[in-house]
């Protein structure tokens, strides 16, 4: 019995010293350049992008968590530390007296995707009084601030964005193929 514990232990240590992959891991490269374009739009330092991309549980999330701020008037750092905290992005937008409406944005019917699919029927058969109340979902208010950034930045269509988010697995690693197919 002792022999079969030894081995079940190395297998352990093994496996805890290769970690599997992410779910959508990018390069570095594309990280970095992800985090330029953000730092433009939202006008913060680069050095600061990169210590908010911490806080968050991926990169892809930034563009909220500097939405949020910008709309709410709470610090960056303050808002990532609830979300590392397990609280969702709709959560802290109503802690801070916002609500689904502040992560509202135009897509043309042509152009909606999966993602988005969803959060943009709720948004287009609610009158917009009720938008507040909606209960859109983190992945979709990622969708939504991704797309608005992305489209402002690159004057790139949304439905290609969404295409392109596809193919890469998440919008950091989605922006190589947009700026090259530019």
């Amino acid at each position: 019995m002792p022999i079969v514990l030894v081995l079940l232990t190395g297998l352990l240590v093994v496996d805890l010293l290769d970690p599997p992959p992410l779910p959508a891991q990018v390069p570095g490269a594309d990280v970095a350049a992800y985090h330029r374009l953000v730092s433009d739009h939202f006008s913060v330092a680069p050095g600061e992008v990169a210590i908010l991309s911490e806080g968050v549980p991926h990169p892809d999330e930034l563009p909220v968590l500097l939405r949020l701020s910008r709309a709410s008037g709470i610090s960056p750092a303050a808002l990532s530390a609830r979300r590392r905290s397990g609280e969702s992005w709709l959560g802290i937008a109503r802690r801070y007296g916002l609500g689904a409406g502040a992560f509202h944005i135009t897509i043309p019917e042509d152009q909606v995707g999966s993602q988005v699919e969803r959060a943009h029927r709720l948004f287009s058969e609610t009158p917009s009084a009720g938008w507040d109340a909606l209960d859109l979902r983190d992945e979709e208010l990622v969708a939504l601030s991704n797309l608005d950034f992305l489209h402002r930045e690159l004057g790139t269509p949304m439905g290609r964005i969404l295409e392109s988010h596809d193919e890469a697995g998440s919008f950091v690693g989605a922006l190589r193929g947009l700026v090259a197919s530019r």
